[in-house]
């Protein structure tokens, strides 16, 4: 949808938002999730919701929402289901700790944030949001001068060049371009 250019006091206080209850499979153990992906699948017409899962050691799992049923409640949740994961960059936690994500703004690949980190993963026109078939390897993108990174965001300049916002942990803490 279009966000609007401004909202007044009465149209924020209309603003409401829906719970949604989900759970992993059954077996997994108990997961940290800090960082969500929401995009167009490679189904046309679908979207698509990952979850994906912050470890001390070894791959993040990537886990998808599915369609959510009409009595969705913390009786009946959804099962998300493990379609992919992200392979560990370090063995030591702290430089492997998954912590956001983010859609290149013109959809062209996605940026997983570490504490340490960026790593960006192409994308191919009518893949999936993280989908396996690429051409192109994963690469590392720079990464400002932070302790500890927690958050990430695209926009374009005015000429259309794609960009990223990192920001860190804190009250001090700066945003860099």
């Amino acid at each position: 949808f279009e966000e609007p250019a401004s909202l007044s006091d009465e149209q924020s206080n209309e603003l409401v938002g829906e719970q949604f209850w989900f759970r992993f499979p059954d077996g997994d153990p108990p997961h940290d999730v800090e960082a969500m992906l929401a995009g167009t699948s490679a189904r046309t017409g679908h979207g698509e919701l990952l979850m994906l899962t912050k470890e001390n050691v070894g791959p993040s799992g990537v886990y998808a929402l599915p369609v959510l049923s009409q009595n969705n409640s913390m009786a009946d949740p959804a099962i998300l289901k493990r379609v992919s994961e992200i392979p560990a960059l370090a063995t030591n936690p702290w430089n492997n700790m998954l912590v956001d994500s983010a859609v290149e703004k013109e959809g062209n690949g996605v940026s997983i944030l570490y504490y340490n980190d960026v790593l960006f993963l192409p994308r191919e026109p009518g893949a999936g949001l993280l989908g396996t078939e690429r051409d192109t390897a994963p690469c590392h993108l720079p990464h400002p001068p932070l302790h500890k990174s927690e958050g990430i965001a695209w926009d374009v300049d005015d000429a259309g060049n794609p960009f990223y916002f990192v920001v860190g942990e804190g009250r001090s803490s700066n945003m860099y371009r």
